[in-house]
């Protein structure tokens, strides 16, 4: 049975043809594949490259075949290629750009467990150096597997304004309990996606995140538009669909960046009158909620360009929609619309227009003079003359689906 001694604290066998890590004459881990074979200066010297954890689309993990199966390396070979790793790695002070993130804070971990002084001098020090790298899988793995709990409110203060380079971070699928405290600490963030990760709340350090200009929680849990949200200074767009929601708060007129909103798909019935002060406000989905009738406010945000309202049980369209002269897409299938009024007309700059799934039997003249209009879809509606609908609205030069 092969062996190897790295130092005091590392060794490695071969058990059953399969390379197994011990820290301290304990097994630690079985070794899933060779990555790189690279000195640190190597690395260096390659352009742009930081870490293997960089590199590792573009090389052969020759030992990350599904089910641990053999690729066609001698067992031997293999093992002597991760005594070799780990030697240089231990001799360059367990830098962990020189292993992937997988292994590297693992075994870093264990190591200053087990009293290894070099590894409890550099633990921290490498997890906020990798972490203010700003490689998003090395951030995403330090922040899921915990590794950011090892520091203090002032130590996470610092790695986040450290950070500058961390733009876009996805955290997507992961359920935080608590929620991680680094998050509301980068403030060099511009876009933050936190979908189906069961949240009911976010804390109110939210509002730190001064750079941050998007932020989704798709498929959460959130009975309302969580305060801190309201109060992030820069927010551009705000995906807040597939959750709970039932009303949507008056202060929301805080948000004053706002470009767009997501809401579709939750419990909402009405819009408050405060939405008038989102002037920049130009995409608005409320595709899927509770709605019985068009919000007449919406009529007075002339500036708005998409309005997705599908699938709700809208039966009348005020005559204050000819208002909207700015809008270019407006989506209204799914409803109980009988009648469109002729202030339609004034959609003067409408391209896409959706009514499908409603009662439609005829179109307003107005329908015919909109210059701007590219495409209607009619499907599923009660129509009466429906040839001659198709006819005229050819001659108009308008794309359909009848």
């Amino acid at each position: 049975m092969a062996k190897f001694r790295v130092n005091d604290f590392i060794s490695l066998r071969i058990i059953k043809n399969e390379t197994v890590i011990y820290v301290r004459g304990e097994k630690f881990i079985q070794c899933s594949y060779i990555l790189l074979r690279k000195n640190l200066d190597e690395i260096k010297e390659l352009e742009s490259i930081e870490s293997v954890d960089e590199m590792e689309g573009q090389l052969d993990k020759h030992m990350e075949a599904s089910g641990g199966e053999n690729v066609g390396i001698p067992p031997e070979t293999e093992f002597w290629a991760h005594c070799s790793n780990l030697q240089v790695w231990a001799e360059n002070q367990y830098d962990t750009r020189m292993l992937h993130r997988n292994l590297a804070f693992p075994l870093l971990k264990r190591l200053t467990e087990a009293g290894d002084p070099v590894a409890r001098r550099v633990f921290k020090e490498e997890i906020a150096q990798r972490f203010e790298s700003g490689f998003e899988p090395v951030v995403k793995f330090l922040i899921i597997e915990g590794y950011m709990e090892y520091f203090s409110s002032d130590e996470l203060d610092v790695i986040g304004e450290n950070s500058s380079s961390l733009k876009n971070l996805d955290l997507s699928d992961r359920e935080f309990e608590p929620f991680p405290e680094i998050i509301t600490n980068l403030r060099h963030l511009e876009k933050l996606i936190l979908n189906h990760s069961w949240l009911i709340t976010l804390p109110t350090s939210m509002s730190r995140l001064h750079s941050l200009q998007t932020l989704s929680l798709g498929y959460n849990r959130f009975l309302v538009i969580p305060e801190s949200i309201i109060h992030i200074p820069n927010l551009t767009a705000l995906l807040l669909y597939h959750n709970q929601l039932r009303t949507i708060p008056d202060n929301i007129e805080n948000m004053r960046h706002i470009q767009h909103l997501s809401l579709h798909d939750n419990q909402i019935q009405t819009i408050p009158d405060s939405f008038i002060n989102l002037r920049d406000l130009t995409f608005l989905n409320l595709d899927n909620n509770q709605f019985k009738e068009f919000p007449e406010i919406l009529t007075k945000l002339t500036w708005l360009e998409t309005i997705d309202i599908n699938r709700n049980q809208i039966d009348v369209l005020p005559d204050s929609i000819g208002n909207l002269s700015r809008i270019r897409v407006l989506e209204l299938s799914g409803n109980n619309i009988a009648n469109l009024p002729e202030a339609i007309g004034g959609l003067t700059s409408l391209e896409y227009l959706w009514l499908e799934d409603n009662q439609i039997q005829t179109l307003p003249e107005a329908i015919y003079h909109l210059s701007s209009l590219k495409f209607i879809a009619l499907r599923n509606n009660p129509l009466k003359n429906k040839n001659e609908i198709k006819e005229r609205l050819l001659n108009c030069g308008v794309e359909f689906k009848v």
